[in-house]
């Protein structure tokens, strides 16, 4: 079968691609080498794969060995990505073209390379150089934080990646000891070179380019700049995330240096910008022994303002790292530009200009993000997509017989406001009306919603045979969409016809999941009542109860508890209601999640309890209501350290007091 993604890809990243076929467990690649006659064979290089080496969300790498035919390379990470159903191939060729652009020989010595590529009609392999020394995290990790001299080595190497992909138009989105690999380092307690390369660019992006890459997949929680958990902001789609990268950056080196981040949670990531970067925590700093001038590199990283913030020609000229750069630009990149324009014109691989990015508001609009954060931020108001670029919009062929349907709406988006939008949904009305089903299919197709506001037009639709699981480009279904706009009648029409009460859009949600998030509570006691899960989950793991708590919908949340949620249920990160109430100081939450018997104990990935989170956030009121229910003050996290410890590395002082009171020891 074909693969998903193999059509219309650029030039440039079908030249990536492996000849391939399997000889029982071994993958075999054809390779024509341009140092052979044109009557030699094709060289056969045979793989086998030895062990999974890490996996996590859709992907899996595996490490394999080269038992035959290989010329350069005897070993290889895979990274094999499932492909689901959807837009495939828009989601991994924008990781395929990055990791294609950085993989040229100009740039390898500061990003991991592509040996290239091949899939299958259900998976996405990508072979890249194997590292045997592992990730920058293990490796801190392991020696409790690493010398300054070679943190100072490691962040000129990183800051060289950086301003590769930011002068070429990228943003890396994702810096983080973990996609940092070490190609080389010195033995432990020695001075020597450090060689790392960055890695892992599947959420990387063009500036300017690809709207539909949005804030929800970006970058790990606590290695985010503050403004990306603004998700209420109007501009953060076409945000540029080079100043984020930087921050990324800081909190990176931060980890090297200590072997901890900076903050603990992103609730105090949030706080620390609120307060305009005070307090900045250079005691953690102090006692690990770093310099005035590392101190301060770091303190311009994490500037919360972005516009203040350090970018990376003024990174690379800073005092404590200058003197380890060339004087001289090396070709491919720039070792010290002077300036770089804040707004890059970005520019494809044929120097065709890409047209400017439209947020638009459209009436099946995404309910929540999908990320991690995200979810927990969303804002009250409903969230904006955006539209594709002009001129990149894939439009239905139209014939005359369906014209009429399509006046005016061709080469551009097809709902470009909300008057266009209710016009397209007349349009469907009438098709419907007409029995006009091809023109309806192509509307639909198109993105136009079958439920939105009008109930005949639905009733019609399902009587000409329109799927009733019909998905706009978010992965909407009219029964979705008739939660989110209050559609009653359309709501128990479409039940009544059958429609999947558990279907999901692209991140996850389900009917349920959106009726908790918008408080629409006669619709989810009506899903309750239909049978509706109510621990379903979304991609992030939220359940309606998580949404409820988040969102601090009282009624949503009782009503949910008095119908059997599970009041433990976690998210990816471990995150329950209780812990959730915590990190956002929702008091009354909290109190009724306690009074509900939620574990007062209960602890995510990294080992924090409530009063842990409390203690971070200098939550007052929340630590002493914890501390009255019971929450034991001397719990550790996962790194060993109480509430007490953390307390006096962020210098609480009042925090401390309280805890001391009630029995804290280090």
């Amino acid at each position: 079968m074909q693969s998903l993604i193999d059509e219309n890809l650029s030039e440039i990243i079908r030249d990536y691609k492996l000849k391939t076929y399997y000889e029982g467990n071994l993958t075999v690649h054809l390779h024509n080498d341009p140092d052979t006659p044109p009557s030699a064979p094709q060289r056969r290089e045979r793989w086998k794969k030895i062990r999974t080496i890490g996996q996590g969300g859709q992907s899996e790498v595996v490490l394999e060995t080269c038992v035959d035919g290989g010329r350069r390379f005897t070993e290889r990470a895979v990274k094999k990505i499932r492909l689901q159903g959807g837009d495939p191939k828009r989601r991994y060729e924008s990781e395929l073209g990055a990791i294609v652009k950085f993989s040229h020989d100009r740039y390898s010595k500061y990003f991991v390379k592509l040996l290239g590529w091949f899939a299958s009609s259900t998976k996405l392999y990508m072979a890249m150089e194997y590292f045997p020394a592992g990730d920058l995290y293990s490796y801190v990790r392991k020696h409790q934080g690493l010398p300054e001299e070679d943190c100072r080595q490691i962040t000129c190497q990183l800051l060289s990646a950086i301003a590769a992909m930011h002068t070429e138009g990228f943003a890396h989105r994702d810096i983080k000891p973990q996609n940092i690999l070490i190609y080389s380092h010195p033995h432990p307690d020695t001075q020597g070179s450090w060689w790392v390369k960055l890695g892992d660019f599947g959420i990387s992006k063009r500036i300017g380019v690809d709207p539909n890459i949005t804030t929800s997949s970006v970058g790990t929680m606590l290695y985010m700049a503050p403004e990306l958990f603004h998700v209420n902001s109007s501009e953060i789609l076409t945000s540029d995330y080079r100043e984020a990268d930087l921050w990324s950056l800081g909190i990176t080196i931060f980890f090297i240096l200590t072997n901890a981040v900076p903050f603990q949670t992103p609730a105090s990531t949030i706080k620390f910008a609120q307060n305009s970067g005070e307090p900045f925590p250079r005691a953690f700093l102090e006692h690990y022994g770093v310099t005035e001038e590392g101190q301060a590199f770091i303190r311009e990283t994490l500037r919360p303002e972005p516009g203040t913030r350090s970018n990376f020609a003024m990174a690379m000229d800073h005092a404590w790292i200058q003197a380890l750069f060339p004087s001289a630009p090396e070709s491919g990149t720039q070792s010290r530009p002077s300036t770089i324009s804040s707004r890059r014109s970005s520019m494809d691989d044929d120097g065709v200009t890409q047209g400017a990015t439209t947020e638009i508001s459209t009436l099946s609009s995404q309910p929540v993000s999908q990320g991690q954060y995200d979810e927990r931020h969303c804002a009250s108001n409903p969230p904006r997509q955006q539209a594709p670029s002009q001129g990149s919009f894939e439009t239905a062929t139209v014939n005359e017989a369906t014209a009429d349907v399509y006046t005016g709406t061709r080469n551009r988006p097809f709902a470009e406001n909300k008057s266009e939008t209710l016009l397209n949904i007349k349009r469907l009305h009438d098709a419907a009306r007409r029995g006009r089903v091809n023109d309806v299919k192509m509307l639909l197709d198109q993105g136009v919603s079958p439920a939105a506001f009008y109930n005949e037009s639905t009733r019609l639709l399902l009587e000409k045979g329109a799927d009733i699981e019909a998905k706009d480009r978010i992965g909407s279904t009219a029964l979705l969409i008739a939660v989110i706009f209050s559609k009653h009648k359309i709501l128990n029409l479409l039940l009544e016809k059958g429609a999947d009460i558990e279907a999901k859009d692209k991140n996850g949600w389900t009917a349920l999941l959106i009726a908790a998030r918008y408080s629409k509570h006669e619709i989810l006691e009506l899903l309750l009542e239909k049978g509706a899960d109510i621990e379903a989950k979304s991609k992030a793991g939220w359940t309606a109860l998580l949404i409820a708590a988040t969102f601090s919908k009282h009624k949503i949340l009782n009503l949910l508890l008095e119908k059997g949620a599970d009041i433990e249920a976690k998210d990816k990160n471990g995150w329950t209601a209780l812990l959730i109430a915590a990190t956002f100081s929702k008091h009354k939450i909290l109190n009724l999640l306690l009074e509900k018997g939620a574990d007062i104990e209960a602890k995510d990935k990294n080992g924090w309890t409530a009063l842990l989170i409390a203690v971070i956030s200098s939550e007052h009121e929340i630590l002493e209501l914890l501390l009255e229910k019971g929450a034991n003050v001397n719990a550790r996290d996962e790194s060993g350290r109480t509430s007490l410890t953390l307390a006096q590395i962020y210098n609480e002082k009042p925090v401390v007091g309280v805890l001391l009171r009630h029995g804290a020891m280090n």
